[in-house]
């Protein structure tokens, strides 16, 4: 996990994209910390994996959106769309 914040750290993307299972951590707890550190930081999680439940884990962790795997890159696109509007509307920028 500590390679992932330096990497967000020095990049400072406007949309993070995470999986909940990670291969050496665990994705809930990087949402946890990235609220922690970068309260404005769109983070939407994803899984392939019993998605009811880590939906609400994730959301309830911070995350902004959620996206099963299997339903593809529109869905994908869908959720960064819905985030990313909804930040930018919290934050007064539309």
């Amino acid at each position: 996990m500590n390679d992932t914040l330096t990497g967000i750290r020095q990049t400072n993307p406007d949309v993070v994209l995470t999986d909940i299972q990670l291969g050496s951590s665990n994705g809930i707890e990087l949402i946890r910390e990235l609220r922690r550190l970068y309260p404005g930081l769109t983070i939407i999680a994803m899984t392939m994996f019993d998605p009811v439940r880590h939906e609400r884990q994730a959301r309830a962790t911070g995350a902004d959106g959620f996206v099963v795997k299997q339903e593809g890159a529109e869905s994908l696109f869908a959720a960064i769309r819905s985030t990313s509007i909804r930040n930018q509307s919290s934050a007064g920028l539309t």
